[in-house]
């Protein structure tokens, strides 16, 4: 019996302690249509691939010309941002119960700077492409894992991509999605930040 009893408690299931962000289209608003495929498409690079990935055939001068662009072109966006209706909330919540939050994204860090600012936000966390390999690599997510002293099933990862999908599963992290324009077939997917509460299995206070 002591055995059966010590076996239940190995495979209960491990409580939630931390929630990770990505920001583009989660923590904002959606853009839709979203500007990066006109910029691959302007720059002749895969709509598959990370900006930062697909210009790695193109010559030193290229690149640095592409990015430079290309950052000029986040702060743009950045600047202009809209948070999703419901995140405020939702961020004052979770942080009332004690989890911990990361703010994970692809984004250059000048740019996520700018949004925090013009929104108000703070993380007591942020990983930027800057820190680690982007996603959908889950280098960032295992930074994030190691910085708390987490395992990957006390975390969750909202977001609303593939490079996000993939991540969280190579990082071991459950991901769930929070509804776009261009996610229609991912789930779990939720149209509202304050339905994550009872994904979270939290009571609002």
């Amino acid at each position: 019996m002591s055995a059966q009893v010590e076996l239940s408690h190995i495979l209960a299931p491990k409580p939630l302690r931390a929630v990770f962000f990505d920001m583009d289209d989660t923590l904002l608003k959606p853009r839709h249509p979203h500007p990066l495929p006109v910029f691959k498409t302007k720059h002749g690079l895969p709509l598959d691939q990370l900006v930062v990935e697909g210009i790695k055939t193109r010559s030193v001068e290229e690149q640095k010309a592409i990015l430079e662009e290309f950052h000029a072109l986040e702060r743009e966006l950045s600047a202009a941002s809209e948070l999703r209706e419901g995140i405020s909330e939702l961020l004052a919540e979770l942080k009332r119960q004690n989890l911990h939050l990361a703010l994970i994204t692809n984004n250059h860090r000048d740019s996520v700077e700018i949004v925090l600012k013009r929104h108000g936000l703070s993380f007591p966390l942020v990983l930027t492409r800057d820190d680690a390999p982007p996603k959908p690599a889950p280098d960032l997510i295992l930074r994030a894992l190691e910085h708390f002293g987490l395992e990957p099933e006390e975390a969750i990862l909202v977001g609303d991509s593939t490079a996000d999908l993939k991540a969280a599963e190579a990082a071991g992290v459950k991901a769930i999605f929070l509804a776009t324009p261009d996610n229609a077939g991912f789930e779990p997917r939720h149209q509202h930040p304050f339905e994550l509460l009872e994904v979270f299995k939290l009571s609002p206070g």
